[in-house]
């Protein structure tokens, strides 16, 4: 599928792989992307032959004002602990602030 691959989370979905493939198997809807928006939208529908449906602009809000101490602490996580380095390893999601 032709998915902008920032993987935001913006969908709803760690990253647009598993959008990808809730789009597929699940008939999510093909308007959830808030990073491609409307043209992503109508190429999605083109491919999986279905309607986009109403677009409605979503915005993130980015919430990170944690020391760094409080950063990566909701769930497990024994990785990279700085969130520069950690953005950068695909399907990280452990911030509790949700910038990652």
């Amino acid at each position: 599928m032709d998915l902008p691959g920032v993987n935001c989370g913006g969908c709803g979905y760690l990253g647009c792989s598993d959008y990808a493939v809730a789009v597929v198997t699940d008939q999510v809807p093909v308007n959830k992307c808030t990073v491609g928006g409307e043209s992503c939208a109508i190429l999605v529908a083109g491919i999986m032959g279905v309607e986009v449906g109403e677009m409605i602009p979503v915005r993130a809000i980015v919430l990170c004002g944690a020391k760094t101490s409080d950063r990566l602490q909701s769930t497990p996580y024994r990785g990279e602990q700085r969130c520069a380095s950690a953005h950068q390893v695909a399907g990280v999601q452990g911030c509790t602030f949700g910038c990652l």
